[in-house]
């Protein structure tokens, strides 16, 4: 499948989750299951894994996991991440979390707010990865 295909399924998905997270600083636990189950679902049918990208995404999610235990980001941020990871290679998951966090920084330092949805920032860095794929 192309990467138009996977961004297709993922940057709609994302905008959910943002809209949740920004008015009620929750992801719920029920898009996030859709997520995995329709996500997962995709993947297993139309994509192929390396071993590779398995071991790094994993790495990844530990790495995201030590974020959650430092809270510096909450429990939805981690089961949404896990969810969008699913159709992403390692490489684009690196850089979409890079992208994600410095889009990040710049809405901290834009509203100057002590505590901020981190789901808008990731779907301005999946678009952004995205657009970058095309």
């Amino acid at each position: 499948m192309s990467d138009i295909d996977r961004y297709g399924l993922l940057i709609p998905y994302s905008v959910i989750a943002s809209y949740f997270d920004i008015k009620n600083c929750k992801i719920p636990n029920e898009l996030t299951g859709f997520g995995f189950i329709i996500l997962g679902t995709y993947r297993f049918l139309f994509l192929r894994q390396q071993v590779t990208d398995i071991f790094f995404i994993i790495l990844i999610l530990a790495v995201i996991l030590i974020f959650y235990m430092l809270r510096l980001m909450g429990g939805g941020d981690v089961k949404f991440i896990s969810t969008i990871i699913i159709l992403m290679k390692w490489e684009e998951t690196a850089n979409w979390l890079i992208i994600s966090i410095l889009v990040q920084a710049l809405f901290f330092i834009l509203n100057r707010k002590e505590k901020l949805p981190f789901a808008p920032a990731l779907t301005v860095g999946l678009i952004i990865t995205g657009l970058g794929r095309w």
